[in-house]
């Protein structure tokens, strides 16, 4: 949104230039993943993690680190996203 300033005086006025402002917003996960699944063997179940916000960094808890939305399908192993981004 474009923003000016306006400097009024005894000896009149002067307005700047115009100025941009972005506001991002704050870091949300939207979408949880379920707690828990139980499925038989040999079938995959999928954990989905999404998020709104600036500049959004999912990071793993084995290590692992992506800019786009998590979709984790690994039998056996448990997983914790934290998301991180601009605010």
């Amino acid at each position: 949104m474009p923003y000016s300033f306006c400097k009024s005086g005894t000896c009149g006025s002067v307005v700047s230039n115009t100025a941009s402002l972005v506001v991002n917003p704050l870091t949300a996960i939207v979408t949880q993943p379920l707690a828990s699944a139980t499925v038989c063997s040999g079938v995959a179940q999928a954990y989905s993690v999404s998020a709104l916000g600036g500049n959004l960094i999912y990071y793993l808890s084995n290590g692992l680190s992506t800019s786009t939305y998590i979709n984790i399908s690994v039998a056996g192993t448990s997983y914790r996203v934290t998301v991180t981004g601009t605010c």
